[in-house]
């Protein structure tokens, strides 16, 4: 006798509920391992729940869902439960997973959303073995078990809350010279911060890191120097479930963030590796002679050879504790400690012996009486005194001088204490840092008497100043407008000569126009402008127009090139980065005109350009030539192409083309390819000489028509 609870459904629930039985049934046909798919398996299933609850006092009854089930469809084969379908359809995935080849896991793994890496790499190296270790001689040759770990692995993080798209898979390739047959796969859990490296060879262990390190360290370390890092653990397979246990507790310790994605944490850099870093830079001492600097380039031996990481890279991660380092350390500091471990020859420049500030004065003054010159920072390396070891330059002594480093105290510099030798041993020098200061006032005189003088505004590029209070022969208008604009000798800085120009125009009524105060452009009315210049006289303007002769800029002073550069560097309110072609495209396109931007045409393509020729070539039974006007045989045969713009864009290397060439040579090399009848004219050898020559216009031989 049949003892389930029996509950009516009205015909509005029933269909309602058929509706979401449908739904779990197609989401079930769909599923692929995702978060996704899990959501949109769990949201029918849990609507079925909840209407079971409102019927049963809030509890859940599998015999009501059973009944409901059968009520709903007659024909079902077996009793239908929420939670065992739900796992029963997440246990047929995996189950057919497991049973796939490793090729087609991986492809059923990325369609579940995981991001599945192209390039197979060779992880967790083991000592080099004969592959036919084991086969003896008149015995089969052994044979491994497998087992799925893959598979097995992704569907018990399913129960962790982790799903395929949550993973990050590092297919793995085999070392043929090792005993292992099967390779390590390496998969990464971005979300909960941890990698595990898997092998579905029976007696292969398992190795679980509680951080993310990057699949550079697990393809360049051992097994036994995996084992002896702290953040790595080595799990034994005694069998699925304990192997499972002993994953389960070292991943239950650690925090998941769900707001890490797989698919946006796989485009970022990897972390970088501290004893990696070491290895690499060793290989590149022992393979170059030289310890590495940041100034080395790219790195080109150990594990971080990879093209693309940079010594710059390394250091720059050494030094702030970026991408997994913990900061305040550097590639010299390093290359001292592999040195000091290896007993190699490092020497660390930043560890140096001090200066002596006697010394250095000391050294001036022999490079004062050896060259008859002071010492700049810019004299190279110390030639003369006690600091010419072949080593040490002037830039290096102005620079502790200043700073404070190598035992100096800094507040000094290489120009004070030539200063100091010359007063102590009463010598000529000037230290051109300690000018007498400039006068306001002075300057605008100077100004207006350039101006009264040549009729002309003084500008930074006019040189020495010949006029006024500062014509001395040595101060330059350039001197003038660096004080004023960075507050110099006096100076409050923030103004320019062009400032103090209009400042004197404006107190004498001249006629300074400061160019650098204009009003901004509209770039709607510099719009309006190309249109009526195109309606007007046909043509669109370019940047040799000339004055612009329409409303609001036709001020016989703005020019069609002051629009194009405003438009190109940004200038007078515009934003940048457009030109006056880009614009009359835009106003082209917005009123259906005819404006072609030759600079924006689609590039040429040289096997295409040869079709052409041939085709030319076997239609008319001529050799093109550039001044055949349009193409009318190959795929440019589109009405606009001509020869001639074949021609050009190969000799001068545009749209797409490297330039150099000519129709005349393509065609030569269209005849040698097909052992066909081309011969260079006299007109070409000349050309190719760079002598100028006239093409004879033969009517007789037009070209096609």
């Amino acid at each position: 006798m049949d003892k389930r609870p029996h509950i009516s459904w009205s015909e509005s629930e029933k269909a309602r509920l058929r509706g979401w039985l449908s739904g779990a049934f197609a989401a079930a046909q769909r599923f692929d391992g995702s978060e996704a798919a899990m959501n949109a398996l769990l949201m029918p299933l849990a609507e079925l729940d909840s209407a079971v609850r409102a019927k049963n006092n809030g509890q859940s009854s599998e015999d009501i869902e059973q009944s409901l089930a059968r009520e709903l469809v007659p024909d079902m084969a077996a009793d239908f439960t929420v939670a065992h379908f739900m796992v029963q359809t997440s246990r047929a995935f995996f189950a057919r997973l497991q049973s796939e080849t490793p090729d087609d896991v991986l492809s059923t793994l990325s369609q579940g959303g995981a991001v599945v890496m192209d390039k197979p790499r060779m992880f967790v190296k083991t000592d080099s073995q004969s592959p036919g270790f084991g086969m003896g001689d008149g015995h089969e040759p052994y044979r491994i078990k497998t087992s799925p770990r893959l598979a097995i692995l992704c569907e018990r993080l399913g129960t962790m809350g982790v799903y395929l798209d949550d993973l990050i898979i590092h297919p793995g390739t085999v070392d043929p010279n090792i005993l292992r047959e099967l390779p390590y796969t390496l998969v990464q859990i971005p979300k909960m911060n941890a990698e595990i490296s898997i092998c579905d060879q029976v007696g292969q262990v398992t190795f679980i890191s509680t951080k993310i390190l990057g699949p550079t360290l697990w393809e360049n370390l051992s097994k036994d120097e995996l084992k002896a890092r702290p953040d790595i653990v080595d799990i034994p397979w005694r069998s699925d479930a304990a192997w499972w246990d002993d994953i389960s507790s070292i991943l239950s310790t650690q925090t998941i963030s769900p707001e890490i994605r797989a698919r946006s944490f796989a485009k970022k850099p990897e972390p970088l590796d501290l004893e990696l870093i070491r290895r690499t830079i060793l290989a590149t001492r022992l393979e170059t002679g030289k310890w590495p600097t940041q100034k080395a380039g790219l790195v080109q031996y150990g594990p971080y050879a990879d093209g693309k990481t940079k010594f710059t890279t390394l250091l720059a991660a050494l030094r702030n504790g970026r991408r997994g380092l913990l900061g305040s350390s550097s590639l010299s500091e390093q290359c001292a400690i592999l040195s000091e471990k290896h007993g190699l020859d490092y020497i660390n420049h930043l560890n140096q012996h001090d200066f002596d500030l006697g010394t250095i004065r000391e050294t001036i003054l022999k490079t004062r009486q050896q060259t008859g010159r002071w010492p700049t920072q810019k004299s190279g390396l110390v030639k003369h005194g006690p600091y010419a070891n072949g080593r040490i330059t002037f830039l290096a002594l102005g620079k502790a001088l200043s700073v404070g480093s190598r035992g100096l105290t800094g507040g000094s510099s290489l120009p004070q204490e030539c200063e100091y030798v010359s007063n102590q041993f009463k010598l000529n020098y000037v230290n051109v840092l300690k000018q007498s200061n400039y006068d306001l006032n002075k300057i605008r005189e100077t100004i207006f008497e350039t101006r009264r003088q040549t009729g002309k505004w003084p500008s930074m590029e006019r040189g020495l100043v010949k006029y006024g209070p500062y014509a001395d022969g040595k101060t330059k208008f350039h001197a003038l407008n660096a004080a004023l604009k960075n507050g110099l000798r006096g100076l409050p800085g923030g103004s320019s000569i062009a400032d103090q120009c209009s400042i004197v125009s404006e107190q004498f009524g001249l006629d300074y126009f400061n160019i650098f105060k204009q009003p901004n452009y509209d770039l709607e009315k510099i719009r309006e402008i190309l249109l009526k210049a195109r309606m007007e006289t046909g043509r669109w303007p370019t940047r040799s127009s000339g004055l612009v002769q329409y409303e609001p800029y036709a001020d016989g002073k703005t020019k069609y090139a002051t629009f194009d550069a405003a438009l190109r560097k940004g200038r007078r309110g515009l934003s940048g980065r457009s030109s006056l072609s880009q614009e009359c495209a835009f106003v082209s396109k917005r009123y259906g005109l005819d404006y072609i931007n030759l600079k924006a045409q689609p590039s040429y393509n040289l096997e295409i350009i040869h079709e052409t020729i041939l085709k030319t070539r076997q239609a008319t039974g001529q050799w093109p030539k550039m001044e055949w006007g349009l193409i009318q045989h190959g795929l440019y045969a589109d009405g606009k192409t001509t020869f001639i713009s074949i021609d050009s864009a190969l000799r001068l290397g545009i749209r797409g083309l490297k330039g150099g060439s000519s129709l005349a040579r393509e065609c030569l090399i269209v005849s040698d390819k097909n052992n066909l009848d081309y011969r260079l004219t006299h007109a070409f050898v000349m050309l190719t000489r760079g002598r100028k020559f006239k093409t004879p216009c033969d009517p007789s031989s037009p070209g096609p028509k």
